[in-house]
């Protein structure tokens, strides 16, 4: 009973995507609405959201907001992984890590749902963490009740 306890834990473990544990680090560059580079040149990807791109409507507005909230700033990032080792990041097509990031005096703010809850992005069920499914839906139900940003023509 307790060997197949400890496999279905494996398993759990094993197939299941998490974030590991957070490394607190400086945002050298913001790329564009959903992309960032920390210092030493590691890229990370917000996970769970689409932001659009310069060019589209909110997308200046996007990445302005996510340059002043963290560009030149600690941030806490925490990756998105299918397992606790570096092997198991979640990554999308260009190689970039898909991740969250905490930010604000105390790491108290995460901007990916920030971003959400402001309407510049909507949730991308693609690369959507299991546990961060309910409140980016909630987030993004906000900014579309409120009318906010890209939610602001629509419906």
């Amino acid at each position: 009973m307790v060997r197949a306890a400890l496999i279905v834990g494996l398993l759990v473990v094993l197939l299941v995507p998490a974030c590991t544990i957070a490394n607190t680090v400086t945002i050298a560059k913001v790329h564009e609405g959903c992309l960032v580079e920390v210092e030493g040149g590691f890229m990370l990807r917000l996970t769970g959201i689409k932001v659009p791109c310069a060019d589209e409507p909110h997308g200046e507005e996007a990445y302005t907001y996510l340059k002043d909230a963290l560009e030149g700033k600690r941030v806490k990032l925490f990756t998105w992984t299918r397992d606790t080792t570096a092997a198991g990041i979640v990554r999308d097509k260009d190689g970039h890590a898909f991740g969250e990031i905490w930010y604000g005096p105390e790491f108290e703010y995460q901007i990916n749902a920030e971003m959400l809850k402001l309407g510049l992005g909507i949730i991308d069920p693609i690369y959507m963490p299991d546990d961060k499914a309910d409140e980016y839906k909630s987030c993004e139900d906000e900014a579309r009740a409120n009318h906010q940003g890209i939610w602001a023509t629509i419906e």
